[in-house]
């Protein structure tokens, strides 16, 4: 009987030893994979990180082109504005110059209208130079062309400046 404790103690010593190595290399089996497993996944998250610093970086380039475009936008936008602000300028010029031709044709015939525009002119140094004088000798003569308009003009101008040359007023000349 001894005999079969001793062979059964080695038996189980043998087992023992076996299921003891198979159970280091399930445990370094299942270690591995767990290692793998990490590893796998610091790879993906690697990965991903250079994935959205690629994105990041493709959608700062987006930004600065954009800035870039919409700066030449603007510049390009400023030029054509500065050209249409020059255009206008000019066009107004013109049509305040036609203006004053017309006016002056108009005052040069005796119409009342044209008379009373060149007062103004005059007066105001709307396109001509600033005349006091020459705007109440204009209003004078609208007012005799019948312009109720430049009596009121002539009226203002009169007590505005009382002390200008009155003599080309309605009035007749002192001797």
């Amino acid at each position: 009987m001894r005999k079969q404790i001793a062979i059964t103690i080695v038996a189980v010593t043998a087992w023992a030893s076996i299921a003891s190595g198979q159970h280091r290399r399930r445990t370094l089996q299942d270690d591995n994979a767990v290692v793998e497993r990490q590893q796998a996944r610091l790879r993906a998250e690697a990965q991903a990180e250079a994935q959205a610093a690629a994105q990041a970086a493709a959608q700062a380039k987006r930004y600065k082109d954009l800035a870039a475009a919409n700066a030449a936008a603007g510049a390009a936008q400023a030029q054509q504005d500065a050209i249409n602000s020059t255009n206008i300028v000019a066009k107004q010029s013109a049509a305040r110059e036609k203006a004053l031709k017309l006016n002056q044709e108009q005052a040069a015939k005796g119409d009342a209208y044209g008379l009373l525009r060149m007062g103004e002119r005059y007066r105001d140094g709307d396109g001509v130079p600033k005349d006091t004088n020459k705007a109440r000798e204009y209003f004078v003569k609208a007012v005799d062309a019948g312009s109720p308009t430049a009596a009121d003009a002539l009226a203002r101008l009169n007590r505005a400046s009382p002390n200008l040359n009155q003599a080309s007023t309605n009035s007749p000349a002192k001797p």
